[in-house]
C-alpha cells in the first residue's frame, strides 16, 4: 500500500518520522515533500519560484502514485 501524508510544512519531521514507522509496517510514503533539505521554518517568500513550481509538480506527483 502507499499513501500520501499531508501536513503543514513546519510538521515535516514529524511527517518523515511517521513515514518510516509506515514503512516498517509495509507501507509506503509517498510523500517526498517531508524529505526535502530546506528548513521546517522555510516560508514561500525564502524560495525561488522554479522551486516552488518544481515542488509543486513533485507533489502532484506523489499524491497520483499514492493508493
Amino acid at each position: 500500500m502507499k499513501v500520501y501524508i499531508a501536513s503543514m510544512f513546519s510538521d515535516k519531521d514529524r511527517v518523515l518520522a511517521r513515514g518510516n514507522e509506515l514503512a516498517a509496517l509495509g507501507i509506503e510514503s509517498t510523500s517526498r515533500w517531508a524529505s526535502e533539505s530546506v528548513p521546517h521554518n522555510t516560508t514561500q517568500k525564502d524560495c525561488t519560484t522554479e522551486y516552488l513550481q518544481e515542488t509543486a509538480v513533485a507533489d502532484l506527483e506523489d499524491i497520483l502514485r499514492a493508493d
